[in-house]
């Protein structure tokens, strides 16, 4: 499919000679040239633009989209110097672009390349503020492509800068806006001074700079769903943007479509990463059947908090929390007892007989005492109080557990009291009664938690409770291996 091809061009002083000589001073000399065209037409060479022109024509890269059936006649602007200021004005370019205009016209009105046939093509543009000065021509070039109706909506076309002609001002400003504006479909045409054209694909560089750039940046927060949203709006997508998609649903407990994309950055992968998103892949598939080893996902909640504390989400950290506290001590009276929690178990009398079964577990629970000297109610569905309750007994020898089922169910009662430090901060905010905010100063301060070393003491204490080293986070590690 053709696009509409936008050249565009600044007008110096060497843009245009005479019998192979410069013309001085050149608005006198423009002027004088262009009165005595049609004689002189033979004469005039276009040292710059002619040769860039006939580089864009040939070149095979844009042949389809500039000569086509369908093509659009393409459009040329030419930003030339008319100055206000009467003291600089000598070496104004006005006379060189009219001279410009009707000379491209002669030069390219056939051929099956660029067909320049008519005045209207190659459009006029003057300055007239300083063009030595940056700041003036930040500001023109500013609105000229945010005042310009026809290339306002950047899509479908094609824009060639010539940047070899008029002052250094004026071809670091019209480079700048026009990659800002067009972006990889801007390309700069440098033409050196032997007059051999080339393309410099200054647009499409700068484009993948930022483009990888803000992938890196969404990735510093964590941020995947961002990174793929960059990388999918880019032809730069890849097998990146898959793997950002992966993470994304792996981070919210959608494991099946988290496989799915998974599997899908595999098949564009290069051979190292290929191994590593395999065995990204199986592990979203052992997720996906968790429900055989419910560790794994305590495991994959303590690294998904882990995600929201890296991000700034602190109120998800807050249930994050409390939702690994139950989990983990669920795990701890389910592995070893016949004890469930779940559809609305009553722990009396509903569980009377699964209490039975583990030597002095009624008396114990019948004498619990919270922290705070209430009485346990032993009426009421289990709650984290209730399980608490359970695992602190089976962490002591008369439970008759082994010695390692009593030190993960003690290493479950460290982490979960820990954890309990929060709970009148929770209760505050919309996870329970209140609309309070939570930052970190108030999650880790004395309000909260009380030290800094949260998370650091999490990852040690339900590691140690698992059995498992948590010291490597599976998002943390994917945004690392997958940056720029």
């Amino acid at each position: 499919m053709s696009r509409k091809v936008l050249i565009l061009a600044n007008v110096g002083n060497r843009d245009v000679l005479h019998g192979g000589e410069e013309l001085r001073p050149a608005r006198e000399k423009g002027a004088e040239l262009l009165a005595r065209f049609d004689e002189a037409a033979a004469q005039i060479e276009l040292p710059i633009v002619s040769p860039a022109l006939k580089y864009i024509s040939s070149a095979a890269d844009w042949r389809a989209e500039i000569s086509g059936e369908d093509a659009e006649r393409p459009t040329v602007a030419l930003f030339y110097t008319d100055q206000d200021d009467p003291r600089y004005c000598g070496n104004d370019t006005v006379g060189f672009a009219k001279v410009m205009q009707r000379k491209l016209i002669r030069e390219f009105q056939s051929g099956d390349g660029l067909w320049l046939a008519a005045k209207k093509q190659i459009r006029l543009a003057p300055i007239r503020e300083s063009p030595a000065r940056y700041d003036d021509m930040y500001s023109f070039y500013r609105e000229f492509f945010a005042g310009n109706e026809c290339i306002r909506d950047p899509r479908g076309w094609l824009c060639f800068v010539l940047t070899s002609g008029g002052t250094p001002a004026m071809n670091a400003m019209l480079l700048l806006h026009a990659v800002q504006h067009f972006g990889e479909n801007c390309v700069q045409i440098y033409v050196s001074p032997e007059g051999e054209a080339y393309d410099m694909r200054v647009g499409e560089e700068i484009v993948r700079a930022a483009t990888e750039r803000r992938v890196n940046e969404a990735l510093g927060a964590l941020q995947f769903r961002a990174a793929a949203e960059i990388l999918e709006n880019t032809a730069r997508s890849g097998y990146r943007a898959a793997a950002f998609r992966y993470a994304e649903h792996r981070l919210a407990f959608d494991f099946y479509r988290a496989e799915r994309h998974c599997r899908e950055a595999i098949k564009a992968a290069e051979d190292g990463t290929r191994r590593y998103l395999e065995n990204q892949a199986r592990a979203a598939q052992r997720l996906e059947q968790g429900g055989s080893d419910p560790a794994l996902l305590i495991e994959e909640l303590f690294y998904n908090l882990e995600v929201k504390y890296c991000g700034g989400e602190f109120v998800d950290v807050l249930g994050r929390v409390f939702r690994l506290q139950e989990a983990l001590l669920t795990w701890i009276v389910e592995e070893n007892t016949a004890l469930r929690t779940g559809e609305r178990r009553k722990l009396l009398p509903d569980q009377a007989e699964a209490i039975g079964e583990v030597p002095g577990l009624r008396k114990f629970l019948e004498s619990y005492r919270t922290e705070g000297g209430n009485r346990l109610e032993l009426k009421r569905d289990i709650n984290r109080i209730g399980l608490m309750a359970v695992v602190e007994y089976l962490a002591e020898p008369k439970s008759g557990l082994p010695d390692q089922k009593r030190e993960e169910a003690s290493k479950a009662v460290e982490a979960a009291k820990s954890i309990e430090k929060l709970a009148n901060l929770r209760n505050k905010t919309i996870l329970a009664h209140g609309f309070e905010g939570v930052s970190e100063k108030r999650l880790t301060g004395e309000e909260g938690y009380g030290s800094d070393t949260l998370i650091e003491d999490l990852r040690k204490g339900v590691g140690e409770a698992l059995g498992r080293d948590l010291s490597t986070n599976p998002f943390l590690e994917l945004a690392e291996r997958l940056r720029f």
